[in-house]
């Protein structure tokens, strides 16, 4: 915690120009591509969205079935 704050830290994504993203003043990096698209569009499309949705967007070729233990928080 910094100068006796809430202790909440501050999360900042940008993305016009290639998406950065930062934590409390760090900037954060991504393993994998698709991470950083999923944070990136999710934070410009706002809203609600079903696992079923974002496993499409992902994974168009994998057609309808149910998304596997690859779409599981890790």
């Amino acid at each position: 915690m910094q100068g006796g704050g809430t202790g909440l830290e501050l999360l900042s994504i940008r993305l016009l120009g290639s998406p950065e993203v930062s934590f409390g003043g760090q900037g954060l990096r991504f393993g994998r591509k698709k991470a950083l698209a999923l944070l990136s569009y999710l934070a410009a499309g706002g809203g609600k969205w079903t696992r079923r949705k974002l496993a499409e967007l992902l994974w168009p070729k994998a057609g309808s079935a149910a998304p596997g233990p690859t779409c599981a928080a890790s």
